[in-house]
């Protein structure tokens, strides 16, 4: 079926029409809703959050304390931020003892990269065209 522009967005058309445009970043059909990519981009959106999970990244599993030295807010406002990256399950909590460790888990993300896959190899195609044009044309 053919793709069409409608209200902004590409959808697919059931009536004749032209065919679908040849390049994969003007009309891809097949991606789909995915609530684990919306969550995930929602999450990574904000800087304070993209800081947070930067430390758990490099540091491990580390307290609500730890992760907020630092940090130009109150703890409260950490384990807000904390408490958004674990809804979108960016963030692992377990207890150890009266403490509350904070670890990452990457697997959402997982789902953004694969997403963001085709893109890349596209760009990356367009670019090799490049230097290969300026290396033969300097």
């Amino acid at each position: 079926m053919p793709c069409r522009l409608s209200r902004n967005r590409w959808t697919r058309s059931s009536s004749d029409g032209p065919p679908p445009p040849p390049d994969p970043l003007t009309c891809n059909l097949t991606v789909a809703y995915n609530a684990i990519m919306d969550t995930a981009f929602h999450a990574v959106a904000d800087p304070t959050r993209r800081a947070l999970l930067e430390r758990l990244r490099t540091s491990g599993p580390l307290s609500v304390t730890d992760l907020a030295s630092g940090l130009p807010m109150s703890r409260q406002a950490v384990t807000k931020h904390l408490d958004a990256l674990a809804e979108s399950g960016l963030v692992r909590v377990t207890r150890a003892g009266r403490e509350r460790l904070h670890e990452l888990d990457a697997g959402p993300l997982k789902a953004v990269h694969e997403w963001l896959a085709p893109y890349e190899a596209e760009w990356d195609r367009r670019l090799d065209r490049l230097r290969r044009h300026l290396e033969e044309n300097p």
